[in-house]
């Protein structure tokens, strides 16, 4: 889906928009929380998987593109819930630069989940 019209026929998963909140923890460390910003229709795409070294160990990451129409005030500092899912956004494409929709490359540290399952 690059360029052109949407394929919304294919936006079939119902997504959630989630954005960060700052608060000041004890003794002045921040707190991040996510609160839920907009549920919106998404066609989400597999990109494959990588390992990253984190903290002298492997982590396996999987990758996804997302595609959803416009949606204003996201970033890159946001994030998006599917179901029991958590996506961080790595990058958001505008492709024809008309903001009518957007591609999010996300990736999802696969130890994240609860019950250990891939989308």
């Amino acid at each position: 889906m690059s360029g052109g019209r949407l394929r919304t026929g294919k936006m079939r998963h119902r997504i959630t928009l989630q954005n960060p909140v700052v608060t000041e923890g004890d003794f002045g460390a921040d707190n991040i929380t996510y609160v839920d910003a907009r549920k919106i229709w998404a066609e989400i795409e597999s990109k494959g998987s990588r390992e990253l070294m984190i903290a002298d160990q492997f982590v396996a990451i999987a990758v996804y593109k997302i595609y959803i129409r416009w949606a204003e005030g996201l970033t890159e500092q946001s994030r998006v819930k599917f179901g029991d899912n958590i996506f961080n956004i790595e990058s958001i494409e505008n492709p024809d630069f008309v903001k009518r929709k957007m591609i999010l490359t996300v990736s999802q540290d696969r130890s994240e989940r609860g019950d250990g399952t891939i989308v």
